[in-house]
């Protein structure tokens, strides 16, 4: 063993798909790897003992207390140093040989604080959060776990005054990968724990900040603001500012209550103690963004909601995360994106709102056009729709017919009007479904008696507006300026070297046409030129 030892403690109960990873994961990095089982049932001891000497397994048994679990294990600890990990997360030296060693050798330290970032499973997306704890520390006598859940040894070292640093390496958490009763269940479990907890501990804030937590998430809504704000009342009658972390914890989770209960303003003014106390952090930031979304004021929301999306794509990089707090109530990426194009759709700044959208944002390109509808702006609801990538979305056609109403209804025929008009429709017929979508719009225009419009001299001379053209005449019932229409199109796409899916639709469109209006004939006739010339089988 080198001079300085490194002891890995984790505690575990049928384990078994994690634990071979985890070990591996340490095994080059630490000299010893203590394992204490609280009660397996499954091969979690068979795959400990399956690495040798340097894993050392012990048996303990589970009596709902996770800090007696921990405590046991640091007291079979040899070394001089303790990393701290669960069987379900990984150590990421983030390419740094031998890290664990140089930072037991820097001098006045006593303890770190290690970033863990945690990975969540939606169907096939993947999102995630970070938050620091203390999990590498100094083996001395003092140091040991409190609370029967959320155990740390934090406040072991805040009574003897230890150093505690940023490290630069990360654990990487797999163990959100559960199913929704799974995950209820361990919620439930936490709820119950932290509430034995209280039985012992009732005026401590950082346990009842720990109760109200899982209350919320289980539901319990008026539970989790009763326990939150008992936690602030105590909290605020300190002037401990080692406790400032801890008192932004619970400022943090009294707003989003505040949010949940439609009480914006008092979660703005909440939100504001809680920067006063800690300037650099995200939480805060994200309710204040959301809060000012909420009152739709849209221009105060964006710059809280884009601090927020800098700390949050920072989050997880150990030498670039801004943050200062150890526990951020974190909002996943996408969902901040999503909401900073809202913002900036209602302000008209669509462009901008696109910026924020990316292929796995796109379901939200459908409603920024309903924002832009509402408002009148013709030319931001086209350039959603114009995006490829809401080509394939379901478009609530309901919600975009009433304002494309009223703007008919307000518009005066001017040629800047009319082209904002097309623009829209011919963006909608650009779309796969454009036959189903287009046809209420052009019901609107024929009964408003606004078709005159559309004459060929206001309209480009490409498939999309011929789409519209074509449609247009068959709700006038005029099949003989459809099918001249259609020709043309014909006409454009027999020029082509390549034919697309979209010139084969419009030439079984034309064949379609030439039935319907009972030219046999010449249906056959186009048919089998297109076959011969092309090799296209309608």
């Amino acid at each position: 063993m080198s001079s300085v030892e490194i002891s890995c403690c984790m505690i575990v109960k049928n384990e078994e798909t994690h634990l071979r990873g985890c070990i591996q994961s340490l095994f080059q990095e630490v000299d010893e790897i203590v394992i204490v089982d609280t009660g397996s049932t499954d091969k979690t001891k068979e795959i400990a003992t399956s690495f040798g000497a340097k894993v050392r397994l012990f048996e303990f048994p589970w009596r709902n207390d996770f800090s007696e679990a921990r405590n046991a294990s640091l007291r079979e600890a040899r070394g001089s140093w303790v990393l701290i990990i669960d069987a379900d997360e990984r150590l990421n030296s983030l390419g740094r040989r031998n890290i664990l060693r140089d930072l037991a050798r820097v001098d006045g330290v006593d303890a770190y604080y290690v970033g863990i970032r945690s990975f969540n499973l939606d169907g096939d997306k993947v999102s995630g959060s970070f938050d620091w704890a203390v999990r590498f520390f100094k083996k001395l006598p003092e140091i040991e776990f409190s609370g029967i859940i959320h155990e740390s040894v934090f406040p072991s070292l805040l009574r003897r005054g230890s150093i505690i640093k940023n490290a630069p390496f990360i654990i990487d958490h797999f163990g959100y990968e559960l199913s929704e009763d799974q995950l209820r269940l361990k919620l439930e479990r936490n709820f119950k724990l932290a509430l034995k907890q209280i039985r012992r501990t009732p005026k401590d804030p950082y346990f009842l900040y720990h109760l109200a937590l899982p209350a919320l998430q289980l539901g319990k809504r008026h539970t989790a603001a009763r326990i939150i704000d008992k936690a602030h009342q105590i909290i605020k009658k300190s002037n401990n500012k080692g406790e400032a972390p801890l008192h932004c914890f619970i400022l943090n989770l009294k707003a989003r209550i505040l949010l949940e209960e439609g009480k914006y303003q008092e979660a703005l003014e909440i939100a504001d103690d809680s920067l006063s106390l800690i300037p650099r952090q995200r939480s805060a930031r994200i309710v204040k963004g959301v809060a000012y979304a909420l009152l739709q004021k849209w221009d105060e929301a964006i710059p809280w909601l884009e601090e927020a999306l800098h700390f949050q794509i920072l989050a997880g990089d150990p030498f670039r995360d801004p943050s200062r707090l150890s526990m951020e109530l974190s909002m996943p990426l996408d969902k901040i994106k999503q909401l900073l194009a809202r913002c900036y759709a209602n302000i008209g700044q669509h462009q901008k709102a696109l910026d924020f959208i990316s292929e796995e944002d796109a379901e939200i390109l459908p409603i920024l056009t309903v924002i832009a509808m509402e408002k009148g702006d013709l030319e931001g609801a086209t350039t959603y729709l114009s995006d490829i990538k809401s080509k394939k979305l379901p478009l609530p056609v309901e919600s975009l017919l009433k304002p494309f109403w009223e703007i008919l209804n307000s518009s005066e025929s001017s040629p800047p009007t009319i082209k904002n008009i097309i623009k829209f429709l011919r963006a909608l017929a650009g779309r796969p479904d454009w036959k189903e979508v287009l046809s209420p719009f052009l019901d609107l225009i024929v009964a408003q008696e606004k078709d005159s419009w559309f004459c060929e001299s206001n309209m480009e001379d490409d498939l999309n507006c011929k789409k519209l053209l074509i449609l247009l005449a068959l709700k006038k019932e005029n099949l003989e300026e459809a099918i001249r229409q259609s020709l043309s199109c014909v006409k454009n796409i027999m020029a082509k070297s390549e034919i697309s899916h979209e010139d084969q639709d419009m030439l079984k469109l034309h064949a379609g046409l030439l039935l319907h209006a009972g030219k046999q004939r010449e249906a056959t006739s186009f048919i089998r030129m297109l076959e011969r010339i092309k090799g296209i089988r309608l």
